[in-house]
């Protein structure tokens, strides 16, 4: 048994015991070989793995990524930081992945605590489902937030998503206050996927845009389905700043279709 497995049995035994108690981008559908997962850690009631691959670009849009205690952590609110930074001569993004991977239809809410204005133009923030062997969907619908490199108040700063996002209306690009906590939420169902983004952090807050599809679906659940968050930069360029880029996420939760 290898070092990693039994770092994340032992924390999904913790688990159990625990239970108890505007331009558009051009968002890359990443390769089955292409995320690596190290350094389990625990947030939401989930184990979640860190990406890894800081010598070789991978996707999206050809980053190096890195996942350390110094990347990816939660603090004493029970919030996940995660920081994409410099790491050698690179930039490195940051992402990670559930190990629960029987995820299907259900609403899936993220709440962020970070302000879209305390990021650099660069930075990309997705959230979304995967599934690696199902193509061309991976049963992938994505959040993604970011102005692409537009270093302008008023660009477009977020999307919703459908994969494979180059077919007509499967990406939807809009815009998100710059400064204010935000949960994003989608529904996914057999008839459609349902996009919302909210003001604020309350599940019941003010609705500021939202996206109902009929015709882009990720298609009916397979096994293999996971979750992955990951904040990352646009072509794996530095930061126009040349500063670590942080995003806090309060919560994250998944509630079945009934």
């Amino acid at each position: 048994m290898s070092r990693i497995t039994r770092c994340v049995l032992t924390l999904s035994l913790a688990l159990g015991a625990a239970a108890a108690v505007p331009a558009v981008a051009r968002p890359g559908v990443p390769a089955v070989n292409d995320v690596t997962s190290v350094m389990p850690v625990i947030w939401q009631n989930e184990v979640w793995t860190a990406r890894e691959s800081p010598v070789t670009r991978q996707n999206p849009n050809h980053n190096f990524w890195i996942g350390t205690p110094q990347t990816v952590f939660t603090d004493a609110d029970g919030r996940l930081h995660m920081v994409a930074k410099k790491c050698g001569l690179n930039w490195c993004g940051v992402g990670v992945g559930t190990l629960k991977n029987d995820y299907g239809y259900g609403t899936y809410r993220f709440v962020i605590d970070t302000p879209m204005g305390e990021l650099d133009p660069l930075a990309v923030i997705g959230m979304f489902t995967y599934n690696k062997e199902v193509r061309p969907s991976r049963q992938e619908s994505d959040v993604e937030l970011s102005p692409w490199g537009q270093d302008d108040p008023k660009a477009r700063n977020a999307q919703w998503v459908v994969q494979p996002w180059k077919r007509p209306g499967h990406l939807v690009p809009f815009t998100v206050p710059r400064n204010s906590p935000m949960t994003y939420e989608f529904t996914w169902g057999p008839k459609s996927v349902v996009f919302r983004a909210r003001v604020g952090t309350s599940p019941n807050a003010r609705v500021y845009h939202s996206w109902r599809s009929t015709k882009a679906l990720p298609g009916a659940p397979q096994p293999g389905t996971e979750v992955h968050l990951n904040l990352w930069f646009e072509h794996g360029d530095a930061p126009y700043d040349k500063s670590a880029q942080e995003v806090v996420f309060r919560s994250f939760t998944y509630t079945p279709r009934g």
